[in-house]
């Protein structure tokens, strides 16, 4: 019989779950990870718990900035000091 899963006890947490690749999803992060320089929609949605919609309709109102790659055609990418802005959160 397998064992149940034991949380690493280093002070690193295990991410699971939805929006992970089967590859990232018991992958650990230490509390130094940093998050990358541009976000998601998914990955926006995911940090504020609203819906990609939610997050898409944000951007297009201006009210969350965002930049697009690909000469402006690509999917919006949202910047950490964006996302921080947006939710009051201080500059780290």
């Amino acid at each position: 019989m397998p064992e149940p899963h034991q949380p690493p006890q280093d002070g690193r947490r295990t991410i699971y779950g939805a929006g992970h690749s089967p590859h990232e999803r018991n992958r650990t992060m230490s509390d130094t990870d940093e998050f990358p320089a541009l976000l998601t929609a998914a990955e926006v949605a995911r940090h504020l718990r609203l819906s990609h919609n939610a997050v898409l309709r944000l951007i297009s109102k201006g009210e969350l900035p965002a930049v697009r790659l690909n000469n402006g055609t690509g999917r919006p990418r949202v910047t950490v000091d964006a996302l921080r802005q947006f939710v009051g959160a201080p500059k780290a």
